[in-house]
């Protein structure tokens, strides 16, 4: 990963720490072919990803896409070629949304080679994962009932 594009794969590698064993966490490149796979049959899905849409860095912007898609207005998500809100309504096109989903954008500033996270996203890791382990006890809950 790249500077600040790192948010999401390490934000896993913290959850795999505490994640209850119910819940699959799964890496993808960014990839829709691989989102598109594997959100095909899920339950539900929470989806972390790095994002650049002008708001500060840092940001924590959190969408429950089932509801509606990530805004447009936003700009474009992702650091990836087809990008995390193409694939997402594509899987929604074809009713290979999970019933819950919800993604996780961080506003990221670095994206050289080599480079660790900028202070700015290092400040809101904490954040994010508080967030993404509040989705899991939700989803939990919201599943045994």
């Amino acid at each position: 990963m790249r500077g600040d594009d790192a948010i999401g794969p390490l934000t896993l590698r913290a959850l795999a720490k505490t994640c209850p064993p119910e819940i699959r966490l799964i890496e993808i490149e960014g990839e829709a072919t691989q989102l598109l796979e594997a959100v095909t049959g899920a339950t539900a899905a929470i989806i972390i990803d790095a994002c650049r849409s002008g708001s500060p860095a840092g940001t924590i912007h959190r969408f429950d896409v089932v509801k509606s898609p990530i805004p447009v207005n936003l700009g474009a998500f992702s650091s990836h070629g087809f990008g995390l809100a193409a694939g997402l309504e594509l899987a929604r096109s074809l009713k290979q949304l999970p019933r819950i989903c919800v993604v996780f954008a961080v506003e990221v500033i670095e994206f050289n080679p080599g480079a660790g996270l900028t202070p700015e996203v290092s400040f809101c890791f904490n954040e994010l994962l508080a967030a993404v382990e509040g989705e899991f006890e939700r989803l939990l809950l919201e599943t045994a009932s």
